[in-house]
């Protein structure tokens, strides 16, 4: 003989109990899901560009930019792309393991000028972390040298090979403060001992949001990062 389910007041209480012990502890919440499979905040009912993790998938950490609430999910990108602006990335961790070789300094074949934004000339140390398609990070972090960078994107060598169609990018401002991008690579090549890469930059990680197609401008004036959801090549 088989038990009767409890009472559907005993089940509201276990299920509020438990909405209510993750919130004490500061845990992340499981969104509500919204047509076709996007997912919104618990807490101020934004909508989101996510959906849920499937058993065979990494879930990045998304934060709501409306309330901060903290987020396990995937990007959906089948989603309107006006939602991506009600999600930021959480910031990430670069720390490098170990360092296998000095930061790599840039040939003077790299330099070239075709580009969408113009390009002011640097010599920037970078950390750079691969993403999956997802934008969850999958591998570790490691060092290379931007040689230009604009409000678009940014030109830089690294030894490690790119195989991957994102990045992770941490760089310092003239000011010190440490900025946090995506990057889809449009073209890497070996150059020498290392590579030379360049991309455009589609994502701010663990920032504000800021009005829709403005790049946030850095208190410095310099190095003002612009995100793109276009899907020109850029470089």
């Amino acid at each position: 003989m088989q038990d009767s389910p409890p009472p559907i007041e005993d089940r509201v209480a276990v299920d509020a109990f438990k909405q209510s012990l993750a919130n004490a502890l500061g845990d992340v919440a499981l969104p509500r899901s919204t047509a076709p499979g996007l997912l919104t905040c618990v807490d101020c009912g934004e909508r989101f560009p996510l959906r849920a993790v499937n058993p065979s998938e990494a879930s990045g950490r998304w934060v709501c930019a409306t309330c901060g609430r903290f987020v396990d999910a995937v990007l959906d990108r089948e989603a309107d792309p006006s939602l991506r602006e009600n999600v930021i990335m959480a910031p990430l961790s670069f720390s490098l393991r170990q360092r296998h070789r000095d930061r790599p300094i840039v040939p003077d074949a790299v330099h070239h000028d075709a580009r969408r934004h113009r390009r002011e000339p640097v010599d920037l140390p970078v950390r750079v972390m691969p993403l999956d398609d997802n934008l969850v990070p999958c591998g570790e972090a490691y060092e290379g040298t931007a040689h230009d960078i604009s409000t678009g994107g940014l030109g830089m060598v690294h030894h490690q090979a790119i195989e991957t169609r994102y990045l992770a990018l941490e760089f310092a401002a003239p000011s010190g403060d440490k900025i946090q991008v995506v990057l889809e690579v449009v073209h890497t090549r070996p150059v020498g001992d290392c590579f030379a890469s360049g991309g455009r930059f589609v994502r701010r990680i663990g920032q504000q949001r800021s009005t829709k197609g403005v790049g946030n401008k850095h208190p410095s004036g310099q190095h003002t990062v612009r995100e793109d959801n276009s899907r020109a090549d850029a470089d």
